[in-house]
C-alpha cells in the first residue's frame, strides 16, 4: 500500500549536492526511527518557546535601542524589528498548535525527541536557501518510503518547522550579534546521521538569519489541508473507497473519518495505515453501495465488524458512551427520573425536618415538584452535552458547485397582505441569491393571499402583479437565456368551514405540501399563478424552506445540500 520513492543514483562523477545529501540524511534517519513508539514523559514544548520568546524580545530591546542611538543599524536588525511581529506570531501558533496531550501522542526516540521533530531539523539541515512547499513534500516522501508516519505526525509537520527554523535564527543571532543564547541539545540520531562533508561554502549569517524570516513566512501562508492529504498514506488509501464517495467528501467529513482511524490505531496492536487498509477491505466485500462505502466501517453500523478485525480493545470512557448512545432514551429519560425523585424527596424530607405542621409538608411537596423536575432536566442535559460531545455530519463537498442530480429549490412561504409585502420579499430572496448562486440552485416565493370573508378582495390582483414584476426584474438582472433562478408560485383563497373564512388552504404547511405535489407531477392544486420555467421542477431533489425574516449565510445552501445527499 506504501508509495515508494526510488532515490535517484549518484553522479559519480561529480560530488553530492546539498540536495542530494538532504535526501540521503532524511533517508538514514527513516531507516533509524522505524522503531520509535509513542511516550510520555516531559513537555519541553513549552519549555523551548519560553526561552526564544524571552531570548527575541531581548534581541529586539537590543536592536530597537541601537536604532535610537545609532545613525545607522545593521541589515539584520533592520529585518528583525520589521518583521518581529511574524516570530511573535509564530510562537503562538506553535504554542496552540502544539498542546501537552497532542505531543505526548507522538512517537519519540529513547532520548525523548519527536520523531516529526527529528524529521523536521533533517529538513532545514545546511539549509541556505527558501523553504518549498514541493520540498518538504518531497522529503516527507522519501521518510516514508521508509518509515510510515502516522496521521497526528503528519499535522505536527507545520508546527515542528517552525520550531526548528525558530531554534536556527535564535543561533544565527547569537553567534551574528554575540547575544546569550541557551542553543537547543541535537538529537544524537540527527548529529550521526547528517555528518555530511559539504563542498558548498556556509553562507553569511545575515543571509541566514533573512532566510529563516522569509521561511517562517512561507510557512504561515501554505496550505497545510493540501499537504497532508498529499502525503498522508491513509488518505491514499481511504480513497480507493470501492463507493467512490470518500474523495467526493468536504473535507471535515474525510477528516473525521481519518481521526476515527486514529482512534482505533490507539487502541489497537494494527497501524493506521493497515486499518485504513481493513477498511477498504470490508467495503469491497460490502454487498450494497451502503456498505461498498468505507464510511459505514468507520462512522456507521459496520464499525463494529472493523473493530473486530484490527482487535480493537475500546476505553472505559469509550465503552460508557457508547452505551449511553445504544441506549439513550432509557439512559436520558431514567437519569431525570431518578436525580427527580431524589432531589423531590430530599426537599420533602427537610420540610419534615423543620416545620411539625402537615399542612405546610403538604404545601412544600406541591411547591417544590415543578422546580425539582426543572433543575433536574437542566442538570441532565448539561451532563449529557458534557459526556458526549457533537458530532458533524458527512458531507459531501459541493464547494465548486451543485450537481444537477442534487438540484434544490430554496422557496419562501408568506402572505401578500399588502403592498409592502412583494418588494421585501423580493429583497430577501436576492439576498439569498447572492450568497448561494448556482446553476442548480432556484429561488421561489411560495404566497397566499391574506385570510378573508371573501374569495376576493380589493387589492389582491395588484398584489400578485407586484410580485410577478419584481420576480421579473431578478430573472432579467441575474438570469440569462438558459437559467432564470426566481420563481413565483401563489395560491387562490379556498373556503374554511372550521374557521368560516377564505384562506390559503392549510397556510404555511399546506403551501409546501402543495408545493411539493407541483415537484412530483401532480398539478391538482390551488396555485394559480406558477411564474418560471417549469420544466426544472421534476428535477428538483430538495427544498429548502426559510421564513422571511430568516437569513441564508453564504454558501450554506451548498452546504446543505451536501449533507443531505446520500454519501453510501
Amino acid at each position: 500500500m506504501l508509495n515508494t520513492v526510488h532515490l535517484a543514483e549518484p553522479a559519480s562523477q561529480n560530488a553530492p549536492t546539498l540536495r542530494d545529501q538532504q535526501e540521503e540524511l532524511v533517508f538514514k534517519l527513516a531507516q533509524n526511527l522505524s522503531a520509535c513508539v509513542t511516550r510520555r514523559g516531559d513537555f519541553p514544548i513549552r519549555e523551548r518557546l519560553k526561552k526564544l520568546t524571552e531570548f527575541f524580545q531581548s534581541a529586539y530591546c537590543y536592536f530597537d535601542e541601537s536604532a535610537r542611538t545609532q545613525a545607522s543599524v545593521s541589515h539584520t536588525a533592520e529585518w528583525l524589528l520589521d518583521n518581529f511581529h511574524v516570530i511573535e506570531q509564530t510562537i503562538r501558533q506553535v504554542e496552540e498548535d502544539m498542546p501537552a496531550d497532542y505531543y505526548h501522542r507522538l512517537p519519540k526516540t529513547d532520548d525523548g525527541f519527536a520523531r516529526i521533530y527529528i524529521l523536521a531539523l533533517a529538513i532545514g539541515q545546511k539549509e541556505s536557501i527558501h523553504y518549498d512547499i514541493d520540498q518538504i513534500e518531497n522529503f516527507t516522501q522519501i521518510f516514508q518510503s521508509i518509515t510510515p508516519l502516522r496521521i497526528g505526525e503528519l499535522w505536527a509537520m507545520p508546527p515542528m518547522l517552525r520550531l526548528a527554523v525558530m531554534e536556527t535564527l535564535a543561533d544565527e543571532l547569537a553567534v551574528g550579534e554575540n547575544l546569550k543564547w541557551d542553543a537547543a541539545p541535537q538529537p544524537a540520531l540527527l548529529r550521526e546521521a547528517g555528518d555530511f562533508a559539504s563542498d558548498s561554502p556556509k553562507p553569511a549569517t545575515e543571509t541566514l538569519i533573512v532566510n529563516c524570516i522569509l521561511n517562517l513566512r512561507l510557512l504561515g501562508t501554505q496550505d497545510w489541508k493540501a499537504f497532508f492529504e498529499f502525503t498522508s498514506i491513509p488518505e491514499k488509501i481511504l480513497n480507493d473507497d470501492p463507493a467512490g464517495m470518500y474523495a467526493c467528501m468536504d473535507f471535515e467529513t474525510r477528516n473525521r473519518y481519518r481521526n476515527i482511524i486514529e482512534e482505533l490505531a490507539l487502541g489497537s496492536p494494527v497501524d493506521e495505515v493497515n486499518i485504513a487498509s481493513q477498511a477498504i477491505e470490508l467495503a469491497r466485500a460490502g454487498t450494497s453501495q451502503r456498505e461498498r462505502h468505507v464510511g459505514y466501517y468507520l462512522i456507521g453500523s459496520g464499525r463494529i465488524l472493523l473493530e473486530a478485525r484490527v482487535a480493537y480493545r475500546p476505553t472505559f470512557n469509550r465503552l460508557m458512551r457508547r452505551w449511553i448512545k445504544n441506549n439513550a432514551a432509557l439512559t436520558y429519560l431514567g437519569s431525570i427520573g431518578v436525580l427527580t425523585v431524589l432531589l423531590y424527596f430530599g426537599i420533602i424530607y427537610y420540610a419534615f425536618s423543620v416545620s411539625e405542621y402537615p399542612a405546610q409538608i403538604i404545601f412544600a411537596a406541591i411547591l417544590s415538584l415543578l422546580p425539582a423536575s426543572a433543575m433536574t432536566i437542566e442538570l441532565v442535559n448539561w451532563l449529557v452535552n458534557s459526556i458526549i460531545p457533537p458530532r458533524t455530519l458527512p458531507k459531501l463537498d459541493f464547494e465548486t458547485g451543485v450537481p444537477s442530480e442534487y438540484s434544490a429549490m430554496v422557496v419562501i412561504p408568506a402572505l401578500l397582505s399588502t403592498d409592502k409585502d412583494a418588494p421585501f420579499l423580493a429583497r430577501q430572496l436576492e439576498r439569498h441569491f447572492l450568497g448561494n448562486a448556482d446553476p442548480n440552485i432556484h429561488f421561489a416565493l411560495l404566497t397566499d393571499f391574506a385570510d378573508a370573508p371573501q374569495k376576493d378582495m380589493d387589492g389582491d390582483q395588484q398584489n400578485v402583479e407586484q410580485a410577478q414584476a419584481a420576480i421579473e426584474l431578478l430573472n432579467q438582472k441575474y438570469g440569462n437565456g438558459n437559467y432564470l433562478p426566481f420563481y413565483l408560485f401563489h395560491r387562490e383563497r379556498i373556503w374554511n368551514p372550521s374557521e368560516e373564512r377564505w384562506m390559503g388552504w392549510e397556510r404555511k404547511r399546506g403551501k409546501l405540501e402543495e408545493f411539493n405535489k407541483l415537484l412530483r407531477g401532480n398539478d391538482a392544486t390551488s396555485y394559480i399563478v406558477r411564474m418560471g420555467d417549469q420544466s426544472i421542477l421534476s428535477t428538483v431533489r430538495y427544498v429548502i424552506t426559510l421564513d422571511a425574516d430568516t437569513q441564508l449565510p453564504r454558501d450554506s445552501a451548498r452546504r446543505l445540500i451536501g449533507a443531505i445527499a446520500p454519501v453510501g
